[in-house]
């Protein structure tokens, strides 16, 4: 794999313009597919946007108000993934679901830039429909796989989930194992 950074960020809700940030993590992969930095931290976005807290993003992440509170403001933790991404600026920014991550990281005070690369989510219901291992959803339809899903189908360990860090080089791995699928199938 050639250069890439892989996002993973948690959040207290699903809806960007409700609800806010309280975790990222970023790894970012250099050449030989090696890891070359690291970068994670919880973010308080504020007492306002606690408020708006869903319960069941804070039992899924495994996080409590507590854990929020006692973290660095969202600010301070935002400039600090700017400067991590800044030496940067020519890698893709790859995300398991990377229009709901796009979508909470381009509002302040995230506004991360960048070239943001393929959803690996997409990618990997692409290859396991391919293959008939997606279960079916509603109408007929397959569903997307989470990234536990992806992982097992691809043969790669899982560690621990639903924590950024952990989460993001999971994530490094799983595209990894993908793109050496799709190397040796033509349909991809």
């Amino acid at each position: 794999m050639s250069r890439a950074i892989f996002i993973d960020i948690e959040t207290n809700g699903l809806d960007p313009e409700r609800h806010s940030v309280v975790e990222v993590a970023v790894v970012v992969v250099g050449a030989g597919d090696r890891i070359v930095q690291e970068f994670s931290s919880l973010a308080d976005p504020g007492p306002t946007a606690l408020m708006a807290t869903e319960p069941e993003a804070l039992r899924v992440n495994g996080l409590t108000i507590e854990e929020i509170q006692a973290a660095p403001p969202a600010v301070e933790v935002a400039r600090k993934l700017k400067e991590c991404l800044d030496g940067y600026k020519d890698y893709p920014i790859h995300a398991y679901h990377r229009n709901f991550d796009e979508d909470f990281l381009r509002r302040p005070p995230w506004e991360v830039k960048g070239l943001w690369g393929e959803c690996v989510m997409e990618a990997a219901a692409k290859v396991m429909e391919y293959a008939g291992a997606l279960r079916s959803r509603r109408h007929g339809k397959p569903k997307y796989p989470t990234l536990t899903e992806a992982a097992h189908y691809f043969g790669v360990a899982v560690e621990g989930l639903h924590r950024g860090l952990l989460d993001a080089k999971l994530l490094h791995r799983v595209y990894s194992a993908l793109l050496r699928v799709r190397e040796n199938v033509e349909d991809y």
